[in-house]
């Protein structure tokens, strides 16, 4: 029995002992909506933070090359 059959089986289980609850059953799709939501969020956050970083790096590298040339009188 693979993992994904038994992920099935549990799912089908919750399903059927949220028949009579309806409020369980809407409760359980708002929290799976929102942990989509917040996993998207944190993802954007994280590529930008990513982006952000290396353009930082390249600003710092830059001003680096820059104060090195001056001081060994390199470029005016």
């Amino acid at each position: 029995m693979g993992v994904t059959e038994e992920a099935g089986r549990v799912a089908t289980a919750a399903v059927e002992s949220m028949k009579g609850a309806p409020l369980a059953i809407a409760l359980l799709l708002v929290n799976v909506g929102f942990l989509a939501f917040a996993g998207y969020v944190l993802g954007e956050v994280a590529a930008n933070a990513s982006e952000r970083n290396k353009q930082q790096m390249d600003l710092i590298s830059r001003l680096v090359a820059d104060i090195r040339d001056c001081r060994q009188g390199g470029r005016p």
